[in-house]
């Protein structure tokens, strides 16, 4: 039984160490639209990750995102128009606060 406990033990540590390196090499993006309620989903793509988010009221936000450039697509509800945002940079620790995003008809 003290085995298992001394394994049990060591794999939350192991497991805690990779949480918070992963947490530490990663940033967020978020923003907010009007008008709200007008948005079906927000995807962010870059390279081969891409992340998809489905807004509630007027905001969103991408937790755990990799260091790097992304593209922010925004899919409008009809009849306004979908928004492209290109360059975002996410850096560790840090927010890419995208700010007001005004969508248009």
């Amino acid at each position: 039984m003290k085995k298992s406990g001394l394994g049990f033990l060591a794999t939350a540590t192991a497991a805690f160490g990779l949480l918070a390196f992963t947490a530490a090499e990663t940033g967020s993006i978020k923003g907010t639209f009007t008008p709200a309620n007008s948005v079906n989903q927000v995807w962010a793509v870059s390279g081969t990750d891409t992340l998809k988010v489905v807004p509630e009221g007027n905001s969103f936000n991408f937790d755990q995102v990799k260091s790097g450039k992304y593209t922010v697509l925004i899919d409008a509800k009809e009849p306004l128009k979908d928004k492209t945002l290109e360059n975002v940079e996410v850096k560790a620790g840090q927010a890419a606060d995208l700010g007001e995003i005004k969508l248009e008809q």
